[in-house]
């Protein structure tokens, strides 16, 4: 099953993704490791 979730960063972007496994998405971008998050903290 996927689920959709929508993130905000701190300068005010949103970014809309899909995952089947949230819980390691949202970790990976809370790293740094994604493309949009990476420098952007948490």
């Amino acid at each position: 099953m996927y689920q959709v979730y929508v993130i905000q960063n701190v300068q005010g972007r949103f970014y809309i993704g899909i995952s089947e496994d949230f819980k390691a998405r949202a970790a990976q971008q809370n790293a740094g490791v994604t493309k949009w998050t990476k420098g952007k903290g948490p």
